[in-house]
């Protein structure tokens, strides 16, 4: 790797010191003293106001903006480094201080819940006009409400459960060093390479980095295989307790429906060729009949020959000027990202796993983690968490933090768009060869975050069968489901390695409990994202203003009513099957360029 200053985020745009932190905890928990001494027992009242309600809202916001700021940083702070004793016992603070403004305000749903269900007119109200989609989305949760009580015990509960397996899981990953034969030295290294390594250009180096993770991580599944069956448990005790199934959380927090989903999954299930095709044909070009489980992971370019750095200053430029050329503004949110240090680049033993971007709330700004390789699969990266950041800036500008969470849904689809943007210019900038490369692993990364991400959600589902059925998770049970899950969506086109089974052990997306089902959301947008850019192509310079708009209305409106506005339509098997078809004709034009 290029010998370069660490590429590290300056974290200082957020708190500068420690007294900032602790005189931030204290206004906010003043700030929630007050909000429940003003409101507790006044909301659900014939008095209640509009204006009533949206002083209340502004309140919140106000709080929202320290306590979630402050979670995020500690957040932030040990992404970077899972082994930083300091950040540790700083993220254990902010995750105390954000459960106890937690508890004190959980009254307030619950009441504006009761509120909504007598007085609907709120909903309309021009007073409250920013706050429309809020309230539908309250009134939508509150049939699966607690009393205040049993609320804040979960809230508690989860602190010292859940959450706490999911961070020891994540932190255990983070800090072990693995060993491998690469280039046919002994190498050690950290999670934050391993991904870089399955991706080397040489076989014997993925199938032994492949080896030696997961044969590391058997080793350990006792303690992946007790933490997602204690996450999944409590799913599933939750889901009773509220009365709805494992999914419908997922639903209501995604701001979509059922319909939705099964519509979504029916049409991927009936359009399993063209994964099946995509994944043979790379087996060909590797030279094999069946894809390799060593292979799965491996960029076509790379067999056999030395492929191209990318450096860290070379990325930048690529990404910074394909923004620019798209839009000012998205060009000049890269700069900034650049320029002001919001990145954390660096491997480094003890960090995150994976990528992302994070806004923060009390900061106004974003941040971006991921562990740069010099490989065009970091520079793919880089222009996704990107998109990102350019999403988070242009919400966090047109809206009020009540309706900066995104749905899921919509999440991703600035961060892919931006992907796709990049493919398009690398065509043009690469030779016939490159350019051969580089279109089939795009069509190879919509394959996987389709097809792959979405066997995801159907071995999720399967867990949750196996819990309600009495089944016990240990280690084997759940690697069987994963193998199933894999088995139906890749049918006989690959042959795993024996180790692969235990790939759910790496996979964070399976351990988040505030995130069930967190795989759907990315086939979800990406199929939403081959409309856009469809669009975008038809609709040039026009479309621009659209998708920004898109893009800052934030959750202000659900999934469906922003689609809707670009002109389409989440609820039918017809929209979804344009995505795939659009995924068809790619795979002609890959197949007649080998």
């Amino acid at each position: 790797m290029e010998e370069i200053k660490e590429v590290a985020w300056d974290l200082t745009l957020i708190f500068k010191t420690n007294e900032e932190i602790q005189q931030t905890i204290e206004k906010a928990r003043y700030e929630a003293e007050m909000i429940e001494k003003d409101y507790r027992g006044k909301i659900n009242t014939v008095k209640t106001t509009a204006n009533d309600l949206l002083r209340l809202f502004e309140r919140l916001e106000s709080l929202k903006e320290k306590s979630e700021g402050l979670f995020f940083y500690g957040q932030l702070k040990v992404g970077a480094d899972q082994t930083n004793e300091e950040a540790l016992e700083l993220l254990n603070t902010v995750k105390n201080f954000r459960l106890e403004i937690k508890k004190k305000i959980a009254f307030i749903e619950i009441e504006l819940g009761k509120l909504l269900e007598s007085n609907e007119e709120f909903l309309q109200s021009l007073i409250l006009e920013d706050y429309h989609h809020f309230l539908k989305k309250t009134l939508r949760k509150h049939k699966h409400k607690l009393s205040e009580v049993e609320e804040r015990l979960i809230l508690e509960k989860d602190l010292n459960g859940v959450l706490a397996w999911s961070q020891f899981r994540a932190e255990w990953l983070g800090s072990k060093p693995f060993k491998a034969i690469i280039d046919n030295k002994e190498k050690t290294f950290y999670w934050s390479e391993a991904q870089g390594l399955m991706r080397s250009p040489v076989r014997t180096n993925r199938k032994n980095t492949i080896f030696a993770i997961m044969d590391t991580l058997k080793e350990d599944g006792s303690i992946f295989s007790a933490s997602l069956r204690s996450i999944c448990a409590n799913h599933v005790s939750m889901a009773k307790y509220r009365n709805y199934d494992t999914m419908a959380s997922s639903l209501i927090t995604n701001d979509i429906s059922q319909e939705m989903i099964d519509n979504l999954f029916a049409v991927i299930e009936d359009n399993l060729d063209i994964f099946h095709e995509i994944l043979l044909l790379k087996a060909k070009v590797l030279g094999t009949e069946k894809l390799l489980g060593e292979d799965l992971w491996a960029p076509i370019s790379q067999q056999g020959e030395e492929s191209e750095k990318i450096t860290w200053n070379e990325a930048k430029i690529r990404v910074a000027g394909l923004l620019k050329d798209f839009d000012e503004e998205f060009g000049k949110i890269a700069n900034k990202m650049f320029e002001e240090h919001h990145i954390d680049a660096s491997p480094r033993k003890g960090k995150r796993g994976g990528a992302f971007c994070s806004t923060n709330e009390y900061a106004k700004e974003c941040f971006i983690l991921q562990s740069f390789n010099e490989t065009f699969n970091d520079l793919s990266t880089l222009a996704h968490e990107m998109g990102h950041a350019i999403h988070g800036y242009l919400t966090l500008e047109a809206q009020t933090l009540i309706n900066w969470d995104i749905s899921f849904c919509i999440a991703e689809c600035a961060s892919e768009f931006v992907r796709f943007l990049l493919i398009d210019k690398m065509k043009e900038v690469v030779d016939n060869s490159q350019k051969r490369t580089i279109l089939y692993n795009h069509l190879e990364d919509l394959a996987i975050i389709i097809f792959e991400v979405g066997s995801r959600t159907q071995f999720e589902k399967s867990l949750y069968s196996a819990i309600e059925a009495g089944e016990y998770l240990n280690v084997e049970k759940i690697s069987e489901l994963f193998l199933k899950s894999r088995k139906d969506y890749f049918g006989d086109t690959i042959e795993f390695l024996p180790q692969q089974k235990y790939d759910w052990m790496w996979k964070p997306h399976y351990f988040r409990i505030d995130l069930r089902f967190y795989n759907y959301p990315y086939v979800f947008a990406e199929l939403i994202v081959l409309a856009l850019y469809n669009k975008f192509k038809s609709e040039g310079e026009s479309f621009k203003p659209k998708f920004k708009a898109f893009l800052a209305a934030g959750s202000s409106k659900s999934p469906q009513e922003l689609v809707k506005d670009m002109g389409m339509d989440l609820t039918t098997k017809e929209f979804w099957q344009m995505g795939l078809d659009e995924m068809r004709s790619i795979l002609r034009d890959v197949k007649s360029l080998f």
